[in-house]
């Protein structure tokens, strides 16, 4: 864990440091002194209370980094449960909609055979009246055949009794 200097945390200051007075409390000292008499306590306090401040503002840092992992984590979780909803949302809709889809197909498949039922039908409806159309039309040329032949008889004898009827008048004017 790299340590950054905290505002609440003072800088180390001059209080003395390992080294100061000498070294280690052993060196330099006659072996039947009392070792205890060299050491200065106050002078290490300012380092005392350094560490201590040191050490409260990393142990603040670890709670606040605790309580942002717990926040994430629940949020995370919330994420997740949230993402888990729609995914099951989507997943009905999706369903649904594939249902939907293949319903629409069979329906689809189904009007497009009824239309070629409905049309060859037709078609067979067509082609029976355009026979009988053209039986009606063979049946009214023979029926109006007789007809024709007598209305083309009777021009002939209307032509001939002009011919006459001018040919008399002709004699008739010669007579005269």
């Amino acid at each position: 864990v790299a340590m950054e200097k905290s505002p609440s945390a003072p800088a180390f200051s001059g209080g003395g440091g390992v080294g100061v007075g000498g070294g280690n409390a052993h060196e330099g000292t006659d072996p039947g002194k009392d070792p205890k008499k060299k050491y200065n306590v106050k002078q290490y306090k300012g380092l005392l209370g350094s560490i201590s401040d040191v050490k409260h503002s990393i142990e603040d840092e670890r709670k606040k980094t605790k309580e942002r992992e717990k926040a994430m984590e629940a949020r995370m979780k919330q994420t997740e449960s949230e993402a888990a909803v729609v995914h099951k949302e989507l997943s009905v809709q999706l369903r649904c909609a594939g249902r939907s889809y293949q319903q629409l197909l069979t329906a689809t498949r189904e009007l497009t055979e009824q239309i070629r039922t409905e049309e060859d039908r037709r078609v067979t409806e067509v082609e029976a009246l355009e026979k009988q159309v053209k039986d009606l039309k063979g049946q009214l040329g023979q029926a109006a055949k007789p007809w024709k032949e007598e209305v083309a008889k009777r021009d002939l004898k209307i032509i001939k009794l002009q011919e006459a009827a001018v040919d008399q008048e002709a004699r008739l004017r010669k007579a005269e």
